[in-house]
């Protein structure tokens, strides 16, 4: 039996898109006749409820503590330490990365020397670029500003970019959810890679009566840009339709507050963070979906309306041009232009259904669960180690 390991966080730990596409493949493989393996880091569960038995999770500790206090540089070393004794104990046939991790360069070093196939799939449209994942490797280190804490931060994220370009150097196989990505690929790294959609599975068993809402489905970090939701509410309150925005709040947003006080000045509804199949369900139901966020690489949220004939709005990600060139959307860089192709899709009934009808006849097809996990066992088939 071939043996798979996927490496991510976990949507029992964190409910995003990339978490939830990367279990999706790692279900698939299971029926597929695989054995599968999980690797996630060790955070406070907020799913409980998530419950695969034929794949068996392990985690590491992100922090280690030594006589109460934590020393920072000696906790990443036997983290390190704590993964690659993982890694080694699985000795899985394949090891699939869902994120911008450095661990990746641990990975691409155990699976070069035990002839083993790397794989990794692009998560976001900065994961190509060095500098972007640096930036992020140093956001999510706030450990204040003492000179201690500022040196041995500069060390860890010296070698934390350093094990990352390792990694991806030397990965086997890279997979890419558009054009935009396999290009930076080859621009950066000079290296091919295959594109390959997200996979999803619905929740719901059947297209439920649309009601008169407009959702945002997300979390509120800078980067995905409620705030444009909220103007565009603003400047539609004659149409008779809800504002609903849907996701957690983000603690590094320090501009939550602005963001509430916004909420009401606008008319949006905040429903916060609710389970995936709740979110699924307003999706659903809804009849347009908009996305504010700066840059995306394949929205789980676009796949999700496009099976359940909800119509999408944008205002930057437009995957592979599925919006502005296949007509599965419609996509405007703007206030105005966003609040204008809202008010379009909302009151058009004839039009929302003729682009809701053909993206879901796509969605059905490209990112059907088997169809995907199918292309990237093809894929790693066709692998050939150096």
């Amino acid at each position: 039996m071939k043996h798979i390991c996927f490496v991510s966080l976990h949507p029992r730990y964190i409910s995003g898109g990339a978490e939830n596409q990367t279990l999706i493949t790692a279900r698939g493989f299971v029926k597929s006749g695989w054995k599968v393996s999980f690797i996630t880091p060790e955070i406070n569960p907020i799913q409980h409820n998530i419950n695969d038995p034929e794949i068996e999770i392990y985690t590491f500790p992100l922090l280690h503590k030594f006589s109460g206090k934590t020393v920072f540089m000696l906790s990443w070393l036997y983290m390190l330490f704590d993964f690659w004794k993982i890694v080694k104990e699985i000795n899985a046939d394949v090891y699939y990365l869902g994120l911008a991790f450095y661990q990746i360069g641990l990975l691409a070093r155990f699976c070069r020397k035990n002839n083993k196939i790397l794989l990794w799939m692009i998560a976001s449209q900065g994961d190509p670029d060095p500098v972007e994942v640096e930036k992020s490797f140093i956001e999510s280190r706030p450990y204040g500003i003492s000179k201690l804490n500022v040196f041995v931060n500069s060390i860890r994220n010296f070698f934390s970019i350093e094990l990352f370009k390792y990694g991806v150097r030397n990965t086997d196989i890279i997979l890419a959810q558009n054009n935009l990505q396999k290009e930076a690929i080859k621009r950066i790294w000079n290296k091919e890679c295959f594109i390959v959609y997200n996979p999803w599975v619905p929740l719901i068993d059947r297209i439920p009566d649309k009601d008169n809402t407009i959702v945002w489905v997300g979390n509120c970090r800078p980067i995905k840009r409620p705030e444009f939701f909220c103007y565009a509410a603003g400047m539609l309150r004659h149409l008779k339709a809800r504002f609903l925005l849907i996701g957690s709040q983000y603690p590094f947003n320090e501009d939550q507050e602005a963001l509430y006080n916004l909420m009401k000045d606008t008319g949006v509804e905040y429903i916060g963070y609710v389970p995936l199949i709740l979110s699924e369900e307003y999706i659903a139901k809804a009849k347009i979906i908009v996305n504010t966020s700066e840059s995306e690489g394949f929205p789980n949220t676009f796949i999700q309306a496009w099976l359940y004939e909800t119509g999408v709005v944008s205002m930057n990600a437009d995957p592979d041009m599925l919006l502005s060139e296949r007509g599965f959307g419609l996509l405007g860089d703007t206030t105005e232009k966003l609040a204008e192709n809202i008010k379009i899709l909302f009151e058009n009934e004839s039009l929302r259904k003729e682009i809701t009808n053909k993206a879901r006849i796509f969605a059905q097809c490209e990112t059907d669960q088997m169809h995907v996990v199918n292309k990237i066992k093809d894929i790693i088939g066709s692998c050939k180690k150096k």
